[in-house]
């Protein structure tokens, strides 16, 4: 998506894109049982999630912010936001991954992959 049609675009080429039928994947943060340092790593993680924190991140590396607030939060144009695949308006057309999918699967994806992508 943008990430690299937003660099390429930058030096005047000229590319379009769609998010018809792009994919949004879920992920998460975690700070594991006992961790002997939970409190930073809590702190980390909501620096992280923080919308100006991830607005401010757009300006270096354009992927979606994961906080919907980075959009409100002043930093951004309505522009920049228009390009990213987590604006609002823009996750309609995309096809959200079911991590449920994966559960029992997984290895016979990865080498259905692997083989694919060695052809």
């Amino acid at each position: 998506g943008q990430n690299h049609v937003g660099y390429i675009n930058d030096d005047g080429i000229g590319v379009n894109f769609t998010f018809a039928g792009a994919t949004m994947d879920v992920d998460c943060l975690l700070v594991p049982k006992g961790a002997p340092n939970k409190d930073n790593a809590m702190r980390l993680i909501n620096e992280m999630i923080d919308a100006e924190a991830q607005a401010r991140l757009v300006s270096a590396m354009p992927f979606g912010p994961a906080n919907s607030n980075a959009f409100t939060a002043g930093i951004l144009t309505e522009e920049q936001g228009k390009l990213l695949p987590t604006f609002p308006a823009n996750f309609a057309p995309q096809l959200l991954v079911d991590p449920s999918f994966y559960i029992g699967q997984l290895g016979e994806l990865t080498e259905e992959f692997d083989t694919l992508i060695q052809q």
